[in-house]
């Protein structure tokens, strides 16, 4: 893909994400509570857009660094441009995740102060610390720093083994999931475990197959190498997204692991989270068959270096993955 038609494409993924998020947070916008005031505007918008950056970027990051491991030594040593490309993406999207964690920090600290933005250093800090979000934000701006310095190193480095990325991401990655509603339900060792799986198989999944799709797909020998590979990490990444998936959303929903037939009905059309969760069922149903269309028709083309339809496909997956992302954002937000 040209740099002209990947710069359309990803403006109009961006585009179409923030519109969704938009929507999804005007439908679950909770009513003001009399005699509490309201957070200015600013921060209001704020909070969500930070935290939608935070995730797109920390998803580019991790799949940037997927990429690299799915390559292989021998074939980061047959595509070092190729290679040298996905460890630059990983450096500008993690220090652009550090950075949205770090005014998430900042405008999640104002929410809670009657002095807004205008909040002291001292008073963001205290709320870093003592506060369950404030830490898992730290922890995820700490990460994602950490994920940048080191990606900065394997540039000058590339033997430096890039799988250490993805172990150094896992704690940002999961860290502001585990500490909102998980955290809360009951038991919270069951939710706070199928969040983390939440967030990292989806992580992997989107993150892999936009790199793979918008960087990878230029090179036809360094492609059939990273689908095949990547097609199994998918699938498995697939199953664990929707378990956990529904597990979190049977409790989000209505406060039970387990919950009735009839209540689960109740809860998804009778409450706009509900519906938020159906655009979500919606969007992995469709991911579902687009990925077993690829897998048994596009992959094995891709591993003998035949000509295939895989940018469309991926443009569609894409756009899907983009639809959840956004409709995932407003979701993790409190109703």
């Amino acid at each position: 893909m040209n740099d002209r038609p990947r710069l359309l494409h990803i403006s109009a993924l961006v585009g179409s994400s923030l519109v969704v998020l938009a929507c999804g947070i005007l439908v679950t916008l909770p009513q003001p509570v009399v005699g509490i005031p309201e957070p200015s505007v600013v921060v209001r918008a704020g909070i969500p857009l930070l935290r939608w950056i935070a995730n797109v970027c920390a998803i580019g990051a991790v799949g940037s660094v997927l990429v690299l491991v799915l390559l292989g030594e021998a074939g980061r040593g047959r595509a070092p441009a190729l290679a040298r490309r996905a460890s630059a993406v990983a450096v500008r999207a993690a220090a652009v995740w550090a950075a949205a964690a770090l005014l998430g920090l900042w405008f999640n600290a104002a929410e809670l102060s009657l002095r807004q933005l205008w909040l002291p250093v001292g008073g963001v800090l205290d709320y870093g610390g003592n506060v369950s979000l404030g830490v898992a934000l730290l922890t995820s701006a700490g990460s994602a720093g950490a994920l940048t310095a080191y990606s900065v190193a394997r540039l000058r480095r590339p033997s430096l083994p890039p799988a250490l990325g993805l172990l150094i991401a896992l704690p940002g990655l999961t860290a502001v999931s585990m500490s909102g509603h998980a955290s809360q339900g009951a038991p919270p060792w069951l939710l706070m475990t199928a969040s983390a799986l939440h967030v990292t198989g989806a992580a992997l999944w989107v993150g892999g197959l936009a790199i793979t799709s918008l960087i990878v797909s230029a090179d036809r020998k360094a492609l059939s190498v990273v689908l095949p590979r990547f097609s199994h990490v998918a699938g498995a990444s697939f199953a664990l997204v929707g378990v956990s998936g529904l597990l979190l959303a049977a409790t989000r929903l209505t406060g039970d692991v387990t919950p009735s037939l009839g209540a689960a009905v109740e809860a998804l059309t009778g409450t706009g989270a509900g519906w938020l969760v159906m655009g979500k069922l919606a969007c992995m149903g469709l991911l579902g068959c687009s990925g077993a269309y690829i897998r048994a028709a596009v992959v094995g083309r891709v591993a003998r270096q035949q000509p295939t339809p895989l940018t469309a496909w991926a443009g569609l997956e894409l756009a899907l993955m983009a639809v959840a992302v956004s409709l995932a954002t407003a979701l993790g937000r409190p109703l």
